[in-house]
This record gives structure tokens, sequence and C-alpha cells, in this order.
């Protein structure tokens, strides 16, 4: 039930990250040519609440037993996100709405009912929107998620370098998403992602060879590149999405589309990954699996119109 309903927590707060850079493009505060690297430092969130969250649980894990932490000591960096909570909160009463939207407010022009104007007037552009971030999702609960339990449980290695791994690959990540961000700007965001879902496709199966060595650099290597290869779809992510929707559903459009993905992709994901790896007692299944939410974004980039070098919908 709990990953579930994880997977309806990002279309809020995705919404709020996306339009903080992107409510400036077309003003004195941002560039119509830069609207991929702008949104795509909001992409940076993930893997740097990864990084604090697999770092403070590699802290914890340095002064307890194994038995102490799954006993009580994983409530400690459980109950410590709670300050998180209350800082997102004061982020959130900050921010206002885009000059888009209050131009278009001045005018009485916006949806009246955004919800439904998307799901009757725009339900392909939604569907395509969803479709664009499934396979990154999945890829990312493989890489990220059951990399911890596949190292600790299956191939009985340490926790600590499970999240070894785990904090080099987000570290990796949060470094490089603006610069693929950045790079689908001068590239288009088609070429950029699809590239990102090929290459995803190839290493979901090449991932488990290189678990399955049981090397620690290897089992780093593994989590650091699959991690690149996520951020090649995630940097230029953000723009692409919204550039979906025009200015009277795209708050609304975005924001479904980021949830209903997030609910099907990273929502089921960890859960379908660990029931395909006990049912079939093989990796090959859950490199499948991989592989089909991948092909999912393929359809999505295939279904979407280039939006790069174009200026926004109103």
């Amino acid at each position: 039930m709990l990953r579930p309903s994880h997977g309806l927590c990002p279309g809020d707060g995705q919404r709020t990250r996306l339009f903080v850079p992107l409510g400036n493009i077309g003003n004195v505060h941002g560039r119509q040519d830069e609207r991929g690297r702008n949104a795509s430092f909001t992409q940076v969130g993930p893997s740097a609440g990864t990084l604090l969250g697999t770092g403070f649980i590699a802290l914890v894990s340095l002064f307890l037993s194994p038995e102490d932490f799954l006993a009580w000591g994983w409530r400690i960096p459980f109950v410590s996100s709670v300050a998180l909570v209350v800082f997102g909160l004061w982020l959130r009463r900050g921010v206002d709405e885009t000059p888009a939207f209050k131009e278009m407010a001045a005018h009485n022009a916006q949806a009246k009912t955004p919800l439904k104007e998307v799901f009757v007037s725009h339900w392909r552009r939604l569907l395509v929107a969803g479709g664009l971030r499934i396979g990154s999702d999945v890829l990312y609960a493989l890489v990220v998620v059951f990399t911890l339990t596949y190292v600790t449980s299956v191939l009985h290695l340490s926790r600590p370098l499970a999240l070894t791994a785990t904090m080099l690959g987000a570290a990796g990540n949060a470094l490089t998403v603006p610069l693929f961000g950045a790079l689908s700007d001068k590239l288009g965001r088609r070429p950029v992602y699809l590239t990102g879902a090929l290459l995803g496709i190839v290493w979901a199966f090449v991932f488990f060879v290189l678990m399955d060595s049981s090397q620690p650099w290897q089992i780093c290597l593994a989590v650091v590149l699959g991690l690149q290869i996520h951020a090649v779809m995630y940097g230029p992510q953000a723009a692409f999405v919204t550039e979906q929707f025009p200015t009277r559903v795209r708050y609304a459009g975005s924001s479904l589309a980021y949830t209903l993905a997030g609910i099907l992709g990273g929502g089921f994901a960890p859960l379908i990954i660990t029931s395909l790896y006990r049912a079939y007692g093989t990796t090959g299944a859950v490199s499948l699996y991989v592989c089909a939410a991948l092909g999912v974004t393929l359809l999505a980039l295939l279904a979407a119109s280039e939006t790069a070098h174009k200026p926004l919908e109103h």
C-alpha cells in the first residue's frame, strides 16, 4: 500500500519544482533556448535526496550492529526526515504563480476546470508525457532501490557496500543531470532522451552481469553507470514533460502525467521487481520488465513532438 501511495506524491512535488525555472522562460529571467538546462536543475533533487538519505543510513549503520539497525535503528533516519518535510512546506509557501499564468489570469483566459480539460482535450498529450517518465522511473528503481536488496539478500554482501555504490551513483547523477538537460537544448529533447532509453535497455542486462561478479568495484560501476544512463533521460525530462501542454493546463497536465507515471512506474516498480525475482529465481525476468517499461518510453518518444526549439504553447 505504501509504495503505490508513494507514487502519488511526486505529482505535486514535481509540478512545484518544475515551474520555478520554467515560469521565467520568455522574460528577462530566462532564455527560450535554455529551457532544458534551467528546468534540469530541479531534477537534481531526487539524487540529492538519495545521497542525503543513503548517507544518513550509512552513518547510522556504522554505529549499530545489523540486528540493532533492523530492530530500531532504521527509525532514526525515518523520524529525522520530518525536518525535510517542514523545510519543503516552507519553500512551497514562497512559490508564486508563473508570469505566463498571471498574464493569462489577467485576461481571464485560464481554464475553469483544468483537470477535466486535460482528460477531455489533451488526453493524448497526457499519455505521451506520462509514458516519457515510466522507463526512467523503473530503471531508477532497479539501480537504486533493488541494489540494496540484491547486494545484501542475494549476494550476501555488506549493506555499507550497497550504500556506498548508491551514494557514488547519486553524486554522479546529480552532477550530470544538468549537463544532459543543456545538451537537449542543443540537440533536441528526443535524440537525447532516445539515447538514454536505448542505453537503459542494454544496461538492464549488463547491470546484473556486473552485480553477479560480487566484486565491490564492479558493483559500484553497475550503479554509477546505471544512474548516468538515467541522467540522460532525467536531464531533459522536466522541460520535455511540461512543454507537452499549453499554458492553460500546463500545471494540471504535467502534474497528472507525473502522478500517473509515478504510480505505474516508480510506485509499483520495487514490488514488481522483487516479485519477479522471487517467482522466477532469475534476473532475466527483472531485466525484461525494465526493458518493457523503457519500451513504453520509446513509444511515447515516437508519439511526442520535438519541443526544444519551439516557443512554449500558450
